[in-house]
């Protein structure tokens, strides 16, 4: 339905810069100026670095790369075109309620795009505590364009069981229709 996206590629093949593509296309079509990425703290320069890349900045003027993997910006002072870095590990020691507060639609404004990179990370048992606050978020969220992305996506069965619906992978019939392509 054009809400949620997985992108299964292997290790260095251009997941990021396809991120920033989806999340260009979201704004052009939307006019939202903010996305927020989770992943994993080690890759916040290679995030910054396909931003630049991208020229996400030149597309649309005034963007700006936050990089809160370490401290979460005041959202009074934060930018309102902004792709926002942050990490699973400060989702579940912040909680996830003051992401839902940066990408949450408001104010005639359409929600902003969530990017969850190396989602196998967040999302490997369901009694994990970090699985837990992703998928809160993600409910909180359910009016965010949602990109899923991991070489190893299908290597955690809760992970896959969780995001299935919401990335079309599952139908609510009880008779699958199958399609030619």
């Amino acid at each position: 339905r054009g809400h949620a996206f997985v992108v299964g590629d292997g290790t260095g093949v251009g997941k990021g810069r396809t991120s920033m593509g989806v999340i260009m296309s979201h704004w052009h079509q939307s006019g939202s100026r903010r996305a927020l990425i989770v992943s994993v703290g080690s890759l916040a320069t290679d995030v910054m670095r396909d931003f630049k890349d991208t020229r996400v900045h030149r597309c649309f003027p005034g963007t700006v790369f936050i990089d809160a993997s370490k401290q979460l910006p005041d959202r009074k002072q934060l930018a309102p075109q902004a792709v926002i870095f942050t990490t699973y590990s400060q989702i579940l020691a912040k909680g996830y309620e003051p992401y839902v507060k940066l990408i949450r639609a408001r104010n005639g404004r359409a929600a902003a795009t969530l990017v969850l990179d190396e989602v196998h990370k967040g999302m490997s048992k369901a009694t994990n505590k970090t699985y837990v606050q992703v998928e809160k978020l993600l409910e909180a969220c359910s009016d965010s364009p949602l990109l899923c992305m991991s070489a190893t996506f299908a290597s955690q069965i809760d992970g896959v069981r969780m995001l299935a619906p919401r990335l079309g992978l599952v139908c609510t019939s009880t008779t699958p229709k199958i399609q030619n392509s």
